[in-house]
């Protein structure tokens, strides 16, 4: 089985993301619900297809990114010229 990476931030209705009261956005052992029509397809599409999927969010107060005075990014953009971009790996 596959586990896809896939980033994604806070856009209702199609992302709707939840944590737990008093929980760390980056904290991976929290409970977070995921709801909203992407998860609904991407559900559907993984337990069709046999995959798993972790979902990767921008720091808080960031989303999709924006061009910084200095050339930089920051959020998802950020993320991605920085190369850490999740990527699919084998599970057992």
């Amino acid at each position: 089985m596959y586990c896809l990476g896939i980033f994604c931030c806070q856009f209702p209705p199609w992302q709707v993301i939840v944590h737990p009261e008093g929980g760390d956005e980056n904290d991976e052992e929290t409970n977070v619900t995921y709801s909203g029509l992407l998860f609904e397809v991407l559900n559907h599409m993984a337990k069709d297809l046999n995959f798993t999927f972790k979902v990767v969010e921008p720091r808080q107060g960031e989303t999709w990114g924006t061009l910084q005075s200095d050339g930089s990014w920051n959020g998802m953009m950020k993320m991605i010229a920085e190369n850490k971009v999740p990527s699919r790996s084998h599970l057992n």
